[in-house]
């Protein structure tokens, strides 16, 4: 309990509290004339009256003016007494037979229990300590929140944003990794090819060309391309079998060829060109015929349509094969003849290509022959 305090004289205000209004420009609250003291430097004055902003102090000695002091505030009860410790305050200006004064850097404990007595003497209560009580420890357990700064609420909005998009991306890139796996279809190799025919020397002989013939240059079906003088002796044609351009010239004119050594190489006027590619055995159940595929070969890009799946053969018929031929074709790969949809020039045959494809957008319909430049195959 605090020390005892000489009691205060409330006989005129006992039985109504009385509230003087501010008057002065300074003034922020109505002061009251509820009874109070006020100890100063150890020694105790009575209060004119009072407010949450400030106090007349009665007596007070005049070197207080323009000063800051610290003060305690004293209210005595009928059964009890309470202070206000380490209260702020400044000395403003001598009036008659009073200072006033007004508190500065009020704590949220000390305006709750200057609130509650004013609260108290308005309403006619009569307060007690367990009413003090409470409001200091009401203001110990529910601390004023701190209003957050803008910058704070920027830095937490950025916080949030990084995090939604940091798990943005995550999602995103596991969803694809899925996709990936479950629909997509990746070649192991491709090339393009050609209905190319290949004439080669059937004895050992050698070759003389009828005409100094380049690539690119006109071959007609039956045209006597070169005459072979065979080694023993006699002479062979060799004739172009079909209408078309010459590929590749494999031997020089006079030069010697052993049998079955390539001469030349021709493509027919009437042959595409097509994609051979190769794919891994397991993937079979998802390649069809009739998917549009991506042909990627180089900074060039076409779309395709399966035309044909070669399967590997039936073990029986491997195993009656020449010895030498057995393993020729591994059985954990597949062949794929692709058609591409768009003209591929014949420069390009023989070069390594890269397919893929994709069983969903194929499976759902969102691309077909004359519906290759959507949306959907420029994200697979």
């Amino acid at each position: 309990m605090p020390e005892k305090i000489e009691s205060i004289d409330n006989t005129e205000e006992k039985f109504s509290p009385q509230i003087v209004h501010e008057a002065e420009i300074t003034r922020q609250n109505a002061r009251f004339k509820i009874p109070a003291k006020m100890e100063i430097d150890g020694k105790k004055y009575k209060l004119r009256d009072w407010s949450l902003t400030g106090c007349s102090v009665i007596d007070m000695s005049e070197e207080y003016v323009k000063k800051h002091t610290t003060v305690k505030m004293i209210f005595k009860f009928d059964q009890f007494e309470t202070l206000i410790d380490n209260l702020k305050m400044e000395c403003l200006y001598k009036k008659e037979n009073y200072i006033g004064c007004r508190f500065t850097d009020l704590t949220p404990q000390q305006i709750s229990i200057l609130n509650q007595i004013i609260t108290a003497y308005i309403n006619g209560d009569i307060i007690t300590q367990d009413d003090i009580i409470t409001a200091v420890t009401k203001i110990q357990m529910y601390p004023k929140k701190k209003k957050i700064d803008e910058v704070e609420k920027k830095k937490a909005k950025l916080i949030l944003f990084l995090i939604f998009t940091t798990l943005a991306v995550i999602i995103i890139f596991l969803s694809y990794i899925v996709y990936k796996k479950v629909f997509i279809v990746e070649s192991v190799n491709g090339y393009v090819d050609s209905n190319i025919t290949t004439l080669r020397s059937p004895y050992p002989s050698f070759i003389k060309f009828q005409k100094n013939y380049q690539t690119d240059q006109n071959i007609s079906n039956s045209e006597t391309i070169a005459v072979a003088y065979l080694v023993g002796g006699g002479v062979s044609r060799i004739v172009s079998p079909v209408d078309g351009k010459i590929f590749k010239i494999y031997s020089k004119n006079s030069e010697f060829v052993n049998t079955g050594e390539p001469i030349l190489s021709i493509i027919d006027l009437n042959a595409t060109q097509y994609i051979h590619a190769v794919f891994y055995s397991k993937e079979i159940k998802k390649i069809e015929i009739g998917y549009i595929v991506k042909i990627i070969f180089g900074s060039n890009i076409y779309y395709g349509k399966i035309i044909k799946v070669l399967y590997p053969e039936n073990i029986s018929i491997i195993k009656s094969k020449p010895i030498e031929n057995i393993y020729a074709n591994p059985r954990n790969f597949i062949d794929v003849i692709i058609m591409p949809l768009q003209k591929i020039d014949k420069k390009f045959i023989g070069s390594s290509v890269y397919v893929k494809l994709d069983t969903f957008i194929n499976k759902l319909g969102f691309i077909n022959e004359k519906n290759t430049n959507n949306f959907f195959t420029y994200i697979f």
